[in-house]
């Protein structure tokens, strides 16, 4: 069901060769351009503007213009601040690395000007020497420690946690792009959903989680899915577009593999996955098929790799960045989580141009830290495999789930305080069919994340067999029927597209 991509010039970013600009009439764009413009002097978050996120082109449109997407993506952004002689912070500064500003070119993160406030903070952030434990971003569902963001900044193999932060910014710089034409500024959002990083591994044996539940009821009409992948000691992507029906395998180690990509088990579902989300003819791509594509030949940057690529890809443009940029992209993304992301309750503590990133500067704020854990990483025992996952396991997970619970029922059996680990393997299976029964089968996937123990229970056919038949049984009376019709029925189902 898959074919292969010519080996086209520019095959990514030139696979839709323009975009259009719907011509509205002059006084309503006007209009439109104003109250822009007066979000953006009143600073307002990002989420404001997506009322003017315009989707759907309008078919009553005799003459539509059309631009090369390569001339829009890579366009200066639209600010004035002179940065060449910029020698002061201020909050002009902002405006360097606001969403809506930033391009996938080498312009954007390869600004010019001396920001020595934004220096110091880095500096400060990058400290090997000060608490890892202090945190740096809580925003949503992104917190992220110094401990993680070494790993980002200096030369480290990067944590997941961040890569969904970086992840997330892609995400929204996707959804919130403005774009200059004729004196009028446009917001061209583009749908984009981005996968868990923590999510993928589910899919793979022994749990076999079903990945259509990772994904949202409208995948099939999203412009693009990002799918971030690891396997040991490698990171991949994975980009669909249901709209084109392509899918692109993206490894920065392609020029060394075969097939231009690392795990095959991960090919074959991710196919498979394409096709239930739109059962048609995909055209598959690799690195091999794409003119210009950067490739990792040293270092351990294969996470930063993953990020750009996936930048890049979503929004249409040529790859401009090698292997010897890695140093100043790594910096880079940490300027741009911490100027974007805020710190809950002390508002952008470490973005250079706001009060409360003066007063870090000259320390007169105390650090914030995280509640310390139970069990450090340390103390991780020998028995347990540190190449097993260990990418995507926050550390408050990778302790043995100590003191999670006071006491249960279940089946009528009470369970004693103590450490989950004490409990014997049966009563701690009937515990977790309680709770898959509770919350279907997406439990059976996030149990999969706890620990290694949880996995290896939640992930054997026998429990997924007795989870499933107990839903059953308590769907229908089976008493009422025969026992020909039960031993017909009462069996565990299968699904499929």
């Amino acid at each position: 069901m898959f074919g292969r991509h010519p080996r086209t010039i520019g095959a990514i970013g030139a696979t839709q060769m323009g975009v259009v600009f719907v011509v509205e009439e002059e006084e309503n764009l006007e209009d439109r351009v104003t109250e822009m413009a007066e979000i953006h002097a009143k600073k307002t978050n990002v989420s404001q503007l997506k009322p003017f996120i315009r989707r759907e082109l309008k078919e009553d449109i005799s003459s539509p213009v059309v631009i090369d997407v390569h001339d829009l993506v890579c366009s200066n952004p639209p600010f004035t601040m002179d940065q060449e002689n910029n020698t002061s912070c201020g909050e002009e500064c902002e405006v360097l690395t606001i969403l809506t500003n930033l391009r996938p070119c080498r312009t954007s993160w390869t600004s010019k000007g001396h920001h020595p406030n934004q220096e110091q903070l880095l500096s400060y952030i990058l400290d090997e020497n000060r608490p890892e434990r202090e945190l740096i971003i809580k925003d949503g569902p992104t917190c992220l420690t110094r401990q993680n963001m070494l790993t980002l900044g200096l030369s480290r193999d990067m944590d997941s946690m961040v890569g969904n932060g970086c992840l997330r910014i892609v995400s929204d710089m996707a959804l919130l792009q403005v774009f200059t034409f004729s004196n009028s500024s446009f917001i061209c959002g583009k749908d984009v959903f981005v996968v868990d990083l923590f999510v993928p591994p589910t899919w793979l044996p022994p749990t076999n989680c079903n990945p259509l539940i990772a994904l949202p009821v409208d995948s099939n009409k999203k412009e693009a899915i990002v799918i971030p992948l690891w396997v040991p000691g490698h990171y991949l992507l994975c980009v669909m577009r249901p709209l084109q029906k392509e899918i692109l395998f993206l490894d920065s180690e392609y020029k060394i593999r075969a097939g231009g990509f690392r795990s095959e088990p991960f090919r074959s579902l991710l196919r498979s996955l394409a096709q239930q989300s739109v059962p048609e003819l995909w055209i598959e791509i690799t690195g091999k098929d794409v003119e210009g594509l950067p490739a990792q030949t040293q270092g351990n940057d294969c996470g930063i790799f993953m990020i750009m690529f996936a930048w890049y890809t979503v929004m249409g443009a040529h790859f401009d960045f090698t292997v010897h940029d890695m140093p100043v992209l790594r910096r880079w993304w940490c300027v741009v989580l911490i100027e974007n992301l805020q710190l809950e309750g002390h508002g952008k503590r470490f973005a250079h141009f706001k009060d409360e990133g003066r007063a870090t500067v000259c320390a007169n704020v105390p650090p914030v830290f995280r509640i310390p854990q139970k069990r450090t990483h340390k103390e991780i025992t020998a028995t347990e495999s540190h190449d097993e996952h260990s990418y995507a396991k926050r550390k408050s997970c990778r302790k043995n789930c100590a003191d999670a619970m006071d006491s249960c029922l279940t089946n009528g059996v009470a369970v004693p305080t103590g450490s989950i680990k004490e409990l014997s393997k049966d009563l701690l299976q009937k515990i977790l069919l309680e709770v898959v029964h509770d919350a279907g089968d997406s439990a059976l996937q996030t149990l999969s994340l706890v620990c290694r123990q949880f996995r290896d229970i939640v992930g054997a056919s026998v429990f997924k067999r007795k989870a499933h038949l107990a839903w059953l049984d308590s769907c229908v009376n089976w008493e009422r029927h025969s026992e020909e019709f039960r031993s017909e029925y009462r069996v565990q189902y299968q699904g499929s597209v």
